[in-house]
């Protein structure tokens, strides 16, 4: 074709089309109007084939097949373009618009043609890329006629021919003398082009590329030839046209090109002008001509000339008319999207337009090397270019006398596009060649819209392996085998699958190692690809003690994919020993220094622990390791216990429980009175800080709870109304920090609030811990207390902490505790061995810097709340205690 044609966009020349002779049978439109079933379902259910819309593009359909298999349809070309959101098919009849510009109506890239004048002669726009080509002065005004384009005499005795194509157009300029061709415009052509956002540059072959930011090809031109009218046309179709091709015989030049932003300039051949032997007219073809479709012709004949990209029909074999020529051609077909598929068929199609007789003769599909835009006869002829010669077919097509019109031509090609496919390649690059290079009646012509059809099928992959019942994971190893202990584990999978739509299925095997035999074997359910794949029933047939490998493959009813590698496990239903729990830390143990404890086994499987500290059972969490250690800080005072259970690689937990437990050091006490006197009016402390408290009028002994058989418990007595014990010492507790206060008391009937311990303040106790209130005391035998714990605010208002009204009977002793966190800000009381809410206070309380007492409070600057009944074992702690130590601090035990 001779041509100037818009550089076809680099995405289209890699198409894929449709192809009619290839499809056969019904077909079937997938539609979106019921989501769950797919095309490759509606196939199987009609057994017709189903378009998936979603895959059309300009040149390339794919269909579903009832037998689970797709079928690619792709073409060199496009076929189609899409118009309103719909598909149509390609038509390149020239119509003139309104507005005089000249168009195709329907091509797979914008084409808009010069109606006459200093416009664009040409302007192309693909996917937002837009490329425009000009003339170097004014252009008359044409005429139109189908996909032709005449521009009258644009020089004396020279017209310019625009023919439009499907993806293209192509220009020649008719030089229909001697004279004409001597014109000094001709000399040399300037043709001014803009192509905004691209780079001009020359390509491999001598022609020209328009590339993008990122070195993209967008447009492509191959270089610009000429040819002068001495060929018969013996060999070629009646309805050849010289102006689009060189027919075989004419004398053809190539022409230097040279490229700028601005302008692309071309030197026609004065060697071909100047001889003797040249018949006009004259065809000078500039550059840009075809589209980057992947189509290549070489000619013996010229042996170093480059034929890319053509877009007319093109001859296969041996003809010796004015001159001889002996061609091949080549095509180029994209597969990328397909690799790693099992090709299940193949056929490569071309049309035959014309024959050298009506004898049949043997044409053959090759597969071949890669081709370029610099492929030709001399280094793309031989051995390690035609690899391998995949089918042949003996027809004679196109010759009026005997089969006019032409047809299309298929040759099996499964192996070749196998080949390709299965090396994840890009491309399939396949070949035309006759039989008998040597027989003229051999000699054929094809059109450049050659067609592949593919039937192929991804097999699914497994891409997860795991144990669903009892969750685990999959050890491909022996030396790593996982452990259960479930008698009948359940395995699972995870799969994907290229080829959308289709219902998969699992196989599953289960073997003995030692004895290498396939003890179990079960299929999963059908299903789509989603969530896990699990057989049928669980394994059996295993002996715990024993080793054994499972394995899976996955299957879509047309390929499975290979068998996967063994998962190894052992069954284990034995419990492990009780555990070592081991003090790394050595004593004096403290609140707030860190302690590590060490963990050792007495079974050979353990594979971690589950521990706690001081809760009466271990927690759900692992430490893993057979010897780990834990570090942990206590911020409480009194019995620390750990407590541990070990666990085996099977998961079972061990039947008994260890238990050590330690005593945390008094040291950083702030004070413990435990009240034993019996007489005098000094109450000792026993914590070793020497702060002991100094009782005042109002104050007496009496018997305490009695929680020491071996000698009498003593308490003291205060009135309600003058009896205290306040400090020697000063600020004793910080209580903007961590601090808890504990004691037993016996309350008297007293219906108003009372303070049991406290510290004092200027204007308001820093903390207190006592009787918010008391209700229902006309009653010996019941009443109901509310205990209260309170903190004073930098603001000097109480934060309070209250338990709800208890029942409470006289001469019941009762523990209460208070408690500060600095981590939460919140307080909180307990009553006995329970601990009540904590309650927020939202800022950090304001430290006391006087005495700490027994017996009354501070409010409004005075004395008040004093204690009425009993008060025994006083416990002030720099740190929040826990529940463990409140427990045994009401329980009568001695956390110091």
């Amino acid at each position: 074709m001779a041509v100037l044609a818009a550089l076809a966009l680099a995405g289209a020349l890699t198409g894929y089309g449709a192809s009619e002779p290839v499809r056969a049978g019904p077909v079937t439109e997938a539609t979106t109007a019921d989501p769950p079933r797919t095309a490759a379902e509606m196939a199987a259910e009609s057994g017709q084939q189903v378009l998936i819309p979603e895959k059309t593009t300009e040149s390339s359909q794919t269909f579903a097949n009832a037998d689970g298999s797709f079928t690619l349809n792709q073409s060199t070309v496009p076929v189609r373009t899409k118009k309103d959101g719909a598909w149509v098919h390609l038509d390149a009849t020239l119509e003139r618009g309104g507005d005089g510009i000249i168009r195709p109506r329907a091509t797979s890239i914008d084409m808009a043609f010069s109606g006459g004048g200093t416009g664009p002669l040409v302007t192309v726009v693909d996917d937002g890329a837009q490329l425009a080509l000009s003339w170097p002065g004014t252009l008359p005004t044409p005429t139109v006629e189908g996909d032709r384009i005449t521009y009258p005499n644009v020089y004396p005795d020279v017209d310019l021919l625009v023919t439009a194509s499907t993806v293209s157009f192509t220009q020649v300029l008719v030089v229909k003398t001697p004279t004409a061709a001597r014109l000094p415009q001709l000399r040399t052509l300037e043709l001014p082009i803009s192509a905004p956002g691209l780079t001009l540059r020359r390509s491999v072959g001598g022609g020209i590329d328009a590339v993008d930011k990122v070195g993209h090809a967008v447009f492509t031109s191959p270089k610009p030839t000429m040819w002068d009218s001495r060929g018969s046309g013996k060999v070629e179709p009646q309805e050849a046209d010289r102006t689009e091709a060189p027919f075989e015989g004419d004398s053809v030049a190539a022409m230097p090109v040279e490229v700028t932003q601005a302008t692309v300039t071309l030197t026609p051949s004065i060697a071909l002008r100047d001889d003797p032997k040249t018949r006009y007219p004259l065809h000078i073809d500039p550059p840009f001509s075809g589209y980057r479709s992947g189509q290549a012709m070489i000619n013996q004949h010229y042996p170093d000339t480059v034929t890319w990209n053509w877009t007319d029909t093109e001859g296969v074999g041996y003809q010796e008319f004015e001159p001889w020529s002996r061609k091949r051609l080549f095509f180029q077909f994209h597969v990328g999207h397909i690799a790693g598929a099992v090709i299940h068929g193949a056929k490569f199609s071309a049309y035959e337009t014309w024959a050298g007789s009506c004898t049949p003769t043997e044409v053959q599909a090759w597969k071949t090397a890669r081709f370029d835009a610099t492929t030709t006869w001399n280094n793309g002829s031989g051995s390690s270019m035609w690899l391998e010669r995949q089918s042949s077919v003996t027809a004679a097509l196109g010759r009026n006398e005997c089969t006019p019109n032409g047809g299309w031509l298929t040759f099996p090609v499964t192996d070749a596009v196998s080949e390709r496919v299965g090396q994840q390649s890009n491309y399939v690059y396949l070949g035309l060649r006759a039989g008998d290079e040597s027989n003229q009646f051999a000699w054929k012509r094809f059109k450049p819209e050659a067609q592949l059809s593919i039937i192929y099928n991804h097999p699914p992959s497994i891409t997860k392996r795991s144990m669903a019942k009892p969750a685990a994971g999959c050890e491909t190893t022996l030396s790593e085998f996982a452990v259960t202990g479930a008698t009948n584990p359940l395995p699972a999978i995870e799969m994907s699958d290229q080829d959308a739509g289709q219902s998969l299925t699992a196989e599953f095997e289960l073997w003995h190692v030692e004895t290498n035999k396939r003890v179990w074997l079960a299929s999963s359910a059908a299903q789509r690809v989603t969530g896990d794949f699990v057989p049928d029933r669980a394994f059996s047939n295993i002996t715990p003690g024993h080793v054994y490998g499972w394995r899976a493959r996955a299957d879509d009813g047309m390929n499975a994919s290979p068998w996967t590698s063994f998962c190894y496990f052992l069954v284990d239903t034995t419990k492990p020993g009780i555990p070592n729990i081991e003090f790394v830390t050595k004593p004096p143990y403290r609140s707030g220094s860190p302690i590590t404890v060490r963990f050792t086994a007495n079974s050979f499987d353990v594979v971690g622990y589950k521990y706690s500290i001081s809760t009466d059972e271990v927690g759900n969490e692992i430490l893993h390791g057979t010897s780990p250690t834990m570090t942990f800080t206590p911020q409480t005072f009194g019995y620390v216990s750990i407590r541990a259970r070990s666990v085996d690689r099977a998961g079972h937990t061990s039947a008994e429980m260890a238990l050590e437990t330690i005593l945390l050091d008094e040291t950083g006490a702030s004070g413990r009175w435990m009240i034993e006197e019996g007489s005098g009016t000094i109450l000792a402390d026993s914590s070793g800080r020497n702060r002991p408290l100094n009782t005042t009028a109002g104050v007496s002994w009496a018997h305490g709870n009695k929680w020491y058989v071996e000698k009498p418990d003593w308490a003291v007595v205060l009135n309600g109304s003058a009896g205290t014990a306040p400090s020697t010492a000063l600020d004793i507790v910080d209580t903007s920090k961590n601090f808890s206060v504990a004691t037993h008391v016996r309350v008297g009937s007293k219906s108003a609030r009372q303070t049991a311990v406290s510290e004092d303040r200027p204007g308001r106790s820093s903390f207190t811990l006592g009787v918010w209130q008391q209700q229902n005391l006309d009653s010996d035998d019941s009443r109901k207390v509310i205990w209260a714990f309170t903190v004073v605010k930098p603001d000097g208002t109480e934060a309070v902490a209250k338990s709800p009204a208890l029942p409470y009977r006289p001469q019941d002793w009762v523990h209460i505790s208070g408690r500060y966190s600095e981590n939460t800000r919140a307080i909180s009381i307990c009553v006995d061995t329970h601990c009540y809410p904590e309650i927020k206070i939202g800022t950090t309380p304001s430290d006391g810097n006087l005495p700490f007492r027994i017996g009354r409070g501070i409010e409004a600057g005075a004395a008040s709340h004093y204690w009425l009944g009993l008060i025994d074992d006083v416990h002030l702690f720099p740190g929040f205690i826990a529940p463990a130590t409140v427990g045994m601090l009401a329980n009568g035990g001695n956390p110091l």
